[in-house]
Parts: C-alpha cells; structure tokens; sequence
C-alpha cells in the first residue's frame, strides 16, 4: 500500500510538471510554430517533464483527494507556464514590429508572409528576422534559459497554491507591461539603421521634387528604397542579432532570477 502511494504521488508529480511545462512549450518560439509536428511538442513535454520531475517533486505538495481540487491545480499550472510562455513570444515579437517599421520605409510594407512570433502575416523584413532570431537562439543555446526559467518559476509560483496568482496578479501585470515596453524600444533600436537611411532617403526625394516638379520622383526611386533598404538591412545584420541576443539573454536571466 506504501509502495502504491509512493509511485501515485511520483506519478502527481509527473502530471504538474508537465501541466506547467506544456503551458510554457504551447507558446515557446521554436516549439509552438504551426511547421512544428504537435505529436512532437508533446513528447517534449513529455520527456522533458519526466527529466524534471524527480528534481522539482520536493517543491509539489501530496496528491489532493478530490478531483475538482485537482482540476484546480492542473489549471492553475497550466497557466503558470503559458504566462511564461507569453513573456518569451513577446519579446521576439519585438522583430514582427521592427519588420513592420522597416517594411515602410522599403515599400514592402504590402508584402506579408507567416511570422514565427505570431503565426499571423507579418512584413518580409520582421519574418526574415524573426526566423534568424529562432535560429540563433537554438545556435548559440540561449533556448536553455528556457528551462532554467522553468525551474526557477517554481521559486516564485509555488504549485498547488492558486490564491497565489490572484495575489500576484498586481506584479504579473507589471511584468508583462515591461517585456512589453522592452520589446517596443527593442522594435525601433533594431529597425533605425534602416528608419534613418529612409528619413534621409525621402527627404531627398521631397527636395529633388521640388525642384523638379514635374519628375515623378517617389516613383523613380521605389527600386531605390528596395534596394537601399536591402543593402543597409544586410550591413547591420551583424549588429542588429547580437544586440537582440544580449537584450533576450537579459530579459529572459532576470526573469529567472525573480
């Protein structure tokens, strides 16, 4: 009978690591994109949270006795993990926002395609970016920080409390109202190499036009904004991304030392 208990509190256990960390996998960039296999997130969460479970089971009280209390805590950790998860898509976000701005200024702002953030249509230049963002986030192993967020979560959310998010509710909206903030500065840092070529760009066109009134000159130099747009977006590649690896490394370190 000890043995049975024993293996049904591992197995409680199991479940509300795995109810917090397929909140925070539903939402993670890389992981939650429509390409990516649903089969395959949850076998991630699966195993991750079989990993898991054994190091965090001292911090998950004993199993409750009544389902609807269980339902409770299943609930309630599931939502732990997709405000995680909501805090991490915002801030790659922050490149859906700068393609738009850049879009703009490149004359591309009526080309879409599916971004990595949102899933939704997003400018060319922000969904170029945020596939190169995924990608060396994965590259360079940033995507650790996600589970150790997801270790440290357990010091601040502390499982099987509910009450916990309603009392917490005033900080959890300060800290979604950084990340937002955060990701809106981040927006227009990554996209002014190519807002300030674009501002100079236009107002040489608007001098050019009026001295010569009757060339077409926002028409003329349509190609020229492409191109422009392309060559300057290509010579700060290589300052933008690891700007935006420091600032995701930062937001998502002190995070997980709230």
């Amino acid at each position: 009978m000890s043995k049975m208990h024993f293996l049904l509190n591992d197995f409680y256990a199991f479940l509300i690591v795995f109810a917090r960390l397929g909140g925070l996998i539903f939402l993670l960039p890389g992981f939650a994109e429509n390409y990516v296999n649903p089969r395959i997130r949850v076998l991630i969460a699966l195993t991750t949270a079989f990993l898991l479970a054994p190091i965090l089971a001292h911090k998950i009280p004993g199993m409750p006795h009544e389902p609807f209390e269980f339902f409770i805590v299943f609930l309630t950790e599931f939502l732990v993990g997709y405000f995680a998860g909501i805090l991490v898509r915002i801030m790659i976000s922050s490149f859906e926002m700068a393609g738009a701005l850049m879009g703009y200024q490149m004359n591309l702002a009526n080309a879409f395609a599916e971004g990595p953030a949102s899933s939704q249509q997003v400018a060319l230049p922000g969904v170029f970016l945020g596939l190169m963002a995924v990608l060396l986030i994965f590259v360079t192993d940033l995507h650790h920080l996600y589970f150790r967020m997801f270790v440290q979560s357990y010091e601040v959310f502390r499982p099987v409390d509910p009450l916990s998010l309603t009392l917490m509710a005033q900080d959890i909206l300060k800290t979604i109202t950084n990340f937002l903030m955060a990701s809106i500065v981040l927006s227009v840092q990554i996209s002014a190499p190519v807002l300030m070529i674009g501002l100079l760009l236009h107002a040489s066109s608007g001098f050019i036009s009026r001295l010569m009134p009757q060339v077409q000159i926002f028409f003329i130099i349509q190609p020229l904004q492409i191109a422009v747009g392309f060559t300057i977006l290509w010579l700060s590649i290589g300052v933008i991304m690891p700007f935006f690896l420091e600032k995701f490394e930062t937001a998502i370190s002190t995070l997980s030392a709230e």
